[in-house]
């Protein structure tokens, strides 16, 4: 028999049974009737998806712990919608002008969380002209459209203004 099943049955089951397994079962029953609209029917499927749901969260690993500055989030959702407004009207004019010069550029980190490293790979892939192509804990391997612009530069800013939102300190070097 498998190991991780016979744990599941004689360590994990249970803490299933315990009240404090009551909340999520009510979150996610409540989930299933807003998405089914209560019809009686759907929980033909909607009690097995409960306990896959409830078992999935006994099993999976937990997420790594961060913590967020709320303060700093109000500045940085402007900082992005800034950088991603004149990044799309330079990735544009670029185009239309093939005034291109592609390059993969590696980027070392200094953000120490996990968490707050792939947020970053994440914003980088959604500001026009750059893709996130590698991720590792040292450095990100990021395609730009223009290795004659200072890429980063404009890296290290975002990665400060994530730093601010972690709550984490950027070495400069």
């Amino acid at each position: 028999m498998n190991p991780k099943i016979l744990y599941l049955s004689h360590m994990r089951l249970p803490r299933l049974l315990k009240i404090s397994s009551l909340w999520p079962l009510l979150s996610l029953a409540a989930v299933w009737v807003l998405l089914t609209g209560g019809a009686l029917y759907s929980w033909l499927l909607g009690i097995p998806a409960l306990v896959i749901g409830l078992l999935a969260g006994e099993l999976l690993p937990a997420a790594p712990s961060f913590r967020i500055a709320i303060h700093h989030i109000p500045s940085f959702m402007a900082f992005f919608l800034y950088q991603s407004c004149y990044g799309g009207i330079d990735v544009a004019v670029r185009t239309l002008t093939n005034n291109l010069s592609p390059e993969m550029l590696t980027f070392p980190f200094s953000l120490s969380n996990e968490t707050a490293r792939v947020f970053f790979a994440n914003v980088v892939s959604l500001l026009p002209g750059t893709l996130s192509a590698e991720l590792n804990e040292t450095e990100i391997v990021i395609h730009v459209l223009d290795e004659r612009m200072n890429n980063e530069q404009e890296l290290k800013k975002l990665e400060r203004r994530v730093a601010l939102m972690f709550r984490e300190e950027v070495r400069d070097g």
